[in-house]
């Protein structure tokens, strides 16, 4: 019960200064939505900023309800889907290269300007919905159980 007790003091510790306990946070987040209307990749690639933010915001703002509401496994749930928002921006940097390079050797340009306006929205869009994708489906594998082959089988009657 003690280790439980740290565990919970620790994710409040946590939760007050990355989500909506400060002012900073609440300021970074819709900070966001500023510089996503102004986005220098273009109008696309700002649109997945515009719907990022929002939906980045309502996941999190989510998880607070949920363990304040004291429905620890949802918030955990929600949390884990925040995390991989946030996490979106790492996945941007890795797709972005792969990305760029494949769009360079399909066009044939070394345009950066052209290649800019066409790879940064894919590259924008593709990774935070990857990102939504993968935690999705680990979530919903996580409350399916286990695969039917690796049920524990009844013993026989007998």
């Amino acid at each position: 019960m003690r280790a439980q007790a740290r565990s919970i003091d620790l994710e409040t510790c946590l939760l007050k200064h990355v989500s909506w306990g400060t002012p900073e946070g609440a300021a970074e987040r819709i900070g966001r939505l500023h510089v996503a209307y102004h986005s220098p990749f273009g109008p696309l690639a700002g649109a997945s900023s515009l719907v990022l933010a929002p939906l980045w915001l309502t996941v999190t703002a989510i998880g607070v309800v949920q363990i304040r509401q004291r429905r620890v496994a949802d918030h955990r749930r929600w949390m884990i889907r925040s995390f991989a928002l946030t996490m979106s921006i790492v996945i941007n940097r890795l797709v972005g290269v792969p990305i760029f390079v494949a769009l360079y050797l399909l066009l044939g340009t070394s345009d950066e300007q052209t290649l800019q306006r066409i790879g940064a929205p894919i590259v924008a869009w593709s990774s935070w919905i990857l990102a939504v994708v993968l935690v999705e489906r680990c979530l919903r594998r996580e409350s399916a159980g286990p695969p039917q082959s690796e049920k524990l089988a009844e013993p026989p009657p007998g």
